[in-house]
């Protein structure tokens, strides 16, 4: 069924944001404000008709609905569509808008909600919105004129019917559903609370008056079941006219069509999913389809979309499977489709066969493919607030034209499509056999073979022939292994081992080639390092291996030949064998060898793209004789080496060079490279660099341990950006030309040397001095530019008559500063000020800079703070383990965010309303009963000791994180936590059941510590969870355990071992991990098709034969005992990442065809 916006009617988009306005402007539609409905809430009123709400007004004095001009007033952002607008409470500020839609049941037909149960779930699921936005509402009952209506009323009232759609399918739009009817508990409530009558328009006395709630006439349907509700979840136009357009002559459907811009349609079975794709390439001006309720042939209408002259093509689709995406491909890369540019495909069931196909498919018409997926965190099918692009389970297909070529096809086109402008087309033929001979009675069929790339060709086929065979036959032509042939006949995959002719369609097969996949190449190595016949699907295989970390202790042979397909090679700590007739692969980029290799390269040809090269502990051998490749970056050698370089030609593309530990060779008479930009000495380095040239392009010169040489006469290069001394580096450098480009300096920990005479560059950013510096800043002048200051441990002098700079942002002290600050006038700090653990002077008169943003106070520091201004740009502040001041008479500013303190009460003390964070120390262990928290507060965490109950205590509503630290082990049994609460996680002794914990359905993470070991039977997981961790010690069955279909991942502990058959995994499971202890057989096990990553930890040691992997996944990783063959294994083409510690390889594949 279709609804039509043409052109001698006003439609609007369902994109962008301009176009939702004008319908609300047009319709006269008014949205209702989130804090009007907050102190509705508070008030105990209903929620008011459109009639009332006009005259209501918030306490600001702001109307209670959203006035036109205040509309006009968005400001919408040209690159991202976000909308924001300028607010003046509690202070001139930009904040964003949200803007929500509710589908909701009239519970009564006088008032949606008279026992204000709605009411109560709009202000608690937005409230915490409020923080940083505005929340604009549009509730039919508040938003629109209600019985009875004036003549102008009604007229805006059937204006706004006629496109209410727009505001249940609009992508700037979220949609919040509330699906339940008032519980009977609710109703008491309220009746003891506000009396048994509510304030309607009666009927029968024609005007608003208080009437018994008992008298409404109620409506008990459930929301599923009204025709309003599903409106607004499968939101689409009426059927009726769907079967009117089918019906017009050719001429009248050829100009309907040719002004359609938008249509939605809704529940077409396949036969009309025929006609649709048949009539739409005549919709030459369409910008958007939406299909609501559709089967899985839905995907038929995109290359119809694209005939109709579509070049940029935007879909999002619920339920597109692999063998959809290689339909549609093949239809795409027919001569009508060759027009397209780019196809943008939101989806997050597709496989990587399917996108493969659609890859391949495009690549023939050198169009660009773009394939992400929707952000389920704003919602999908599960949770209750969606955006409205894909906001119920029926929505399968959006279509978004971005741009045309094509021009309109002429009205006389109309004769190529007769039969589906009438409704009549006749099913599909299906495949008839061509010959039959009497001997043997066997039958042959000619086959057309589609490729993706453009080219087709014809195969006859026997009846006995089974799909293997054809496939063997393709490949012989194509030349590619039959392994990596994907066979499909009418949009359905081809099972290759049964016989062909029974699953042909249309007398047409297209195939597709995919990759084999990282658990097909790791065979492949396996039977590379067990030196067997490698076959043509092995060699594909390793070809397809970008990365490979050889763990074998096994030999390398010269006889086995490296696939240049290789890009990175990593050799593992046991490797220690000559490269001696090794041919390293031409494509190899990075080459590293673990820590036992010692081996001389002469002789040795690395590849000239081999751009970073990385020698392990034990290499010390001579580079005499060794060519490096002009291509080389990055040269890192390890611990032992200790060669001279001397006669060694540096490649002069060299931009990074290390040395290890023990590396002390001179460097005179070495010529560093020109491009050269990182120079690296390990500690025992201590040669004089008097003569040596360093390269002018050097930005970072970093010295070790044990380097204590003068820098006099050393001519610094001027594009030198940052310098860093060891430890034992003690030299004075007075007289020593700092570079006008260093940005950063920093001394080691015996550096203990005065500045004066030292000339800091103007360009100085960052300076750091170590432990032992203790030397007096006065007559130093700190460059204009400096941006961080940090002292060491000693560092114990005055800073009276120090200027520093304006600029710094960030000023750290270490643990023995103790020198008072007054008199000090620090700059106008930005960023942080922290003290030294044994800092503990008095902050009286000391003024700290307005611009401030961090004050940490550490651990020695317990004076009173009675009477001192913290600056209105304070966010941050902390107070270390010995602080015990009281806070009281101490402001907080309205600008703090994160508050953190360890063993002091907060009793008495207010909170200000901009807090969002809060933590306590280690040593806290305080009661929070009586302290008010803030209605702002987003994270609560507690320190180690802290083991309070938290019986009494009222969490406030905007909580998101909620923390406690490895002591906590009190139940939670009747603790309220808040409806907004996303991140629940308990410490490491915690060890209580959570039965009779109500979780909060907002809860999106849950992460138990190491002594949790209760079963999880009869907890009741939230819908939204999407991540679930346990600890160590957790070894519970997980037999009759629910876990939520929004979970994306869960991992297990060292210790659990529990058989997972019978275990029903979500279907949007993405990560599962199991610790070291699991080994338990995966048989029965039906792991999700959405899983992408697979860890299997120390013990496991299952055969996986008979096993289907997921063909989502892409990364699987074995631990150090498992020695389980690989043969016989169906690993999915999606697999790029194989570890295996026993068979010695670890491999990734290539990301892109």
């Amino acid at each position: 069924m279709a609804t039509a916006s043409a052109a001698e009617e006003t439609s609007y988009g369902l994109s962008e944001p301009e176009t939702l306005i004008s319908f609300l402007e047009d319709a006269g539609i008014r949205l209702v404000r989130l804090e009007y409905l907050i102190e509705l809430r508070e008030s105990g009123r209903p929620l008011p008709r459109r009639q009332e709400a006009e005259q209501e007004r918030t306490s600001l004095g702001l109307p209670a609905l959203v006035e036109t001009s205040e509309l006009q007033e968005v400001d919408i952002d040209p690159n991202t569509a976000h909308m924001s607008v300028m607010i003046r409470h509690p202070e001139p500020r930009r904040v964003k808008v949200h803007l929500v839609s509710i589908s909701h049941m009239w519970e009564s037909m006088e008032h949606p909600d008279p026992w204000r149960f709605q009411l109560d779930a709009i202000v608690e699921e937005f409230r915490p919105r409020l923080l940083d936005s505005v929340v604009w509402i549009f509730y039919d009952f508040v938003s629109l004129h209600q019985y009875t209506r004036s003549e102008d009323q009604e007229r805006l009232f059937r204006r706004a019917l006629r496109d209410i759609f727009v505001l249940y399918s609009h992508d700037a739009v979220e949609v919040h559903r509330i699906e339940m009817l008032t519980p009977e508990i609710v109703r008491e409530r309220c009746m003891v609370a506000h009396g048994s009558k509510i304030l309607v328009y009666w009927k029968e006395d024609q005007k608003m008056m208080d009437v018994l709630i008992s008298k409404l006439k109620w409506n008990e349907t459930p929301y599923e079941q009204r025709g309003w509700c599903r409106s607004e979840k499968e939101w689409s136009a009426l059927r009726e006219d769907s079967e009117k357009v089918f019906k017009l002559q050719a001429k009248v459907f050829c100009q309907k069509a040719a002004s359609t811009t938008k249509l939605l349609i809704e529940n077409l079975d396949a036969e009309k999913i025929e006609v649709l794709a048949a009539a739409l390439p005549f919709y030459a001006e369409l910008k958007e389809l939406v299909a609501v309720g559709m089967p899985e042939y839905a995907w038929k209408a995109v290359p119809a979309v694209v005939e109709s002259g579509a070049s940029n093509v935007k879909i999002a689709c619920q339920n597109l499977r692999d063998e959809d995406a290689i339909a549609l491909a093949a239809d795409l890369s027919t001569e009508k489709c060759s027009h397209l540019e780019q196809l943008h495909l939101k989806c997050e069931t597709i496989g990587e066969l399917g996108r493969n196909a659609l890859q391949q498919a495009l690549e023939h018409c050198t169009a660009n493919l773009v394939i992400s997926t929707p952000n389920s965190s704003q919602g999908y099918v599960e949770q209750r607030t969606e955006p409205a692009m894909a906001s119920e389970a029926c929505v399968m297909l959006r279509i978004l034209v971005a741009r045309r070529r094509r021009a309109p096809r002429p009205v006389e086109a109309i004769a190529a499509c007769p039969a589906a402008l009438t409704g009549q087309m006749e099913p599909m033929p299906r495949p008839r056999p061509l010959e039959s001979h009497a001997a043997g009675g066997a039958i042959k069929q000619i086959v057309r073979v589609h490729c993706l790339a453009g080219s087709s060709f014809e195969l006859e086929v026997n009846s006995g022939d089974m799909g293997w065979d054809l496939a063997e036959r393709i490949a012989a032509g194509v030349g590619r292994p039959a392994e990596a042939l994907v066979l499909t006949s009418g949009g359905s995959l081809l099972d290759l081992r049964q016989p062909l002719l029974q699953q042909l369609q249309h007398e047409e097969i297209t195939y597709v080639v995919q990759k084999l996949g990282a658990g097909r190449a790791a065979r492949s190595w396996q039977n590379f390092l067990e030196e067997t016949g490698l076959s043509d699907a092995d060699v594909a295989a390793l070809d397809e291996t970008i990365s490979l970390t050889w763990k074998s202790s096994r030999k390398l042979n010269p006889s086995m030949k490296l696939p240049q397909s290789l890009q990175r090679l990593t050799f593992g700590r046991d490797f220690n064998q000559s490269l001696e007739g090794i041919q390293l692969p031409s494509s190899l980029q990075s080459l590293t060898f673990g820590d036992n290799f010692n081996h001389s390269l002469e002789g040795i040809q690395l590849p000239r793209s081999l751009q970073s090269l990385t020698f392990g502990d034990n290499f010390n051998q001579s580079m005499e004789g060794i060519q490096l490749p002009s291509s080389l970056q990055s040269l890192t050698f390890g611990g032992k080496f200790n060669q001279s370089l001397e006669g060694i030609e540096l490649p002069s593309s060299l931009q990074s060079l290390t040395f290890g530990t023990r590396f002390n060779q001179s460097l005179e008479g070495i010529q560093l490279p020109n491009s050269l930009q990182s120079l690296t000495f390990g500690s025992d380095f201590n040669q004089s660099l008097e003569g040596i040239q360093l390269p002018s392009s050097l930005q970072s010169l970093t010295f070790g341990y044990w380097f204590n040489r003068s820098l006099q006469g050393i001519r610094l290069p001027s594009s030198l950006q940052s310098l860093t001394f060891g430890y034992w580096f003690n030299r004075s450098l007075e007289g020593i030309q700092l570079p006008s480009s260093l940005q950063s300096l920093t001394f080691g920990d015996k550096f203990n040397e005065s500045l004066r005479g030292t000339q800091l560059p103007s360009s100085l950013q960052s300076l750091t001095f170590g432990t032992r510096f203790n030397q007096s800043l006065e007559g130093i002048q700190l460059p204009s530019s400096l941006q961080s200051l940090t002292f060491g441990y000693w560092f114990n002098q005055s800073l009276r008559g120090i200027r520093l700079p304006s600029s710094l942002q960030s000023l750290t002290f270490g643990e023995d500063f103790n020198q008072t600050m007054q008199g000090i006038r620090p700059p106008s700090l930005k960023q942080s000020f922290a003290s030294g653990y044994e800092f503990n002077q008095s902050l009286d008169g000391i003024q700290l800079p307005s611009s401030l943003q961090s004050l940490r106070c550490c651990r020695n520091f317990n004076e009173g703070l009675e009477g001192i201004q913290l600056p209105s740009s304070l966010q941050s502040l902390m107070f270390g383990r010995n602080f015990n001041q009281s806070l009281e008479g101490l402001q907080l500013p309205n600008s703090l965010q994160s508050l953190s303190l360890d063993s002091n009460c907060l009793q008495g003390i207010h909170l200000p309303s901009s807090l969002q964070s809060l933590t306590f120390g280690n040593d806290s262990n305080q009661s929070l009963e009586g302290i008010l928290l803030p209605s702002s507060l987003q994270s609560l965490t507690f320190g180690y000791w802290f083991n309070r109950s938290l019986e009494g205590i009222l969490l406030p509503s905007s909580l998101q994180s909620l923390t406690f630290g490895d002591n906590f082990d009190k139940s939670l049994e009747g603790i309220q936590l808040p409806s907004s609460l996303q991140s629940l996680t308990f410490g490491d002794k915690f060890n209580q059941s959570l039965g009779g914990v109500q979780l909060p359905s907002s809860l999106q993470s849950l992460t138990f510590g190491d002594n949790f070991n209760h079963s999880l039977e009869g907890i009741q997981l939230p819908r939204s969870l999407q991540s679930l961790t346990f600890g160590d010690n957790f070894n519970q069955s997980m037999e009759g355990i629910q876990l939520p279909s929004s979970l994306k991942s869960l991992t297990f502990g060292g210790k659990f071992n529990q058989s997972l058959e019978g275990i029903e995994l979500p279907s949007s499971l993405q990560s599962l991990t199991f610790g070291s202890k699991f080994n338990q057989s995966l048989e029965g096990i039906q792991l999700p098709s959405s899983l992408q990553s697979l860890t299997f930890g120390y013990w496991f040691n299952q055969g996986l034969e008979g096993i289907r992997l997921p063909s989502s996944l892409q990364s699987l990783t074995f631990g150090d005992n498992f020695t389980q063959s690989l043969e016989g294994i169906h690993f999915p083409s999606s697999l790029q990442s194989f570890t295996s510690c026993f068979f010695g390889i670890g491999c990734s594949l290539q990301q892109a065809w």
